[in-house]
């Protein structure tokens, strides 16, 4: 299937804010019944793999309006299977019907990578390294982009506990960098 007008705008907004090695890759599940579009590149050693068509799937309605969002995911140091992590993400939401909205976790995602990894779950929030990507606008759709950032056991339960913004609120006073994915927990 050809990328609509609306899968090429959005990958042109992330060729602008991620210039460095930019390019689109095709990502087809195991039965290779189903297939995502993959944007990656980088900035120095920052490194980004983003969904280009999860807009096509709606993910809530909210008063009558459609929610839709494309995945982001950032790690400092490696591209090493970021792709193949955001397309999981992605496969996950299209066949299984899971939905992604803040505060969000996708537990275990992480192990089937890495799995001796000290932060295996992937949380959603909004993106927050640029100002202007909360909310963006794709010829017909209305984006809410999301980040999918790990964490640990601790921060998931502490999430289930006290709500998103307790984990938030603690990264941002300890200044907490969530691109190194060798961190340590916060919770």
């Amino acid at each position: 299937m050809a990328p609509s007008s609306e899968h090429k705008a959005w990958a042109g907004i992330l060729r602008e804010k991620i210039p460095e090695g930019a390019r689109v890759h095709n990502y087809k599940d195991e039965g290779e019944n189903h297939s995502i579009t993959i944007f990656s590149g980088h900035i120095d050693d920052e490194y980004f793999a983003s969904t280009v068509g999860l807009m096509d799937l709606e993910q809530r309605t909210h008063q009558g309006v459609s929610i839709t969002t494309e995945v982001l995911i950032e790690r400092r140091g490696s591209d090493q299977w970021l792709g193949n992590l955001a397309s999981t993400v992605a496969f996950f939401v299209m066949k299984d019907g899971w939905s992604i909205a803040p505060g969000i976790i996708f537990e275990r995602m992480l192990e089937v990578y890495e799995p001796r990894t000290p932060l295996p779950h992937l949380f959603f929030v909004p993106i927050f390294q640029w100002d202007d990507m909360s909310r963006v606008s794709v010829g017909t759709h209305t984006l809410f982009p999301l980040l999918a950032v790990p964490i640990s056991e601790g921060e998931s339960q502490l999430v289930a506990k006290r709500g998103a913004q307790a984990l938030e609120n603690r990264w941002e006073r300890l200044k907490t960098d969530v691109f190194d994915w060798s961190r340590e927990s916060v919770a």
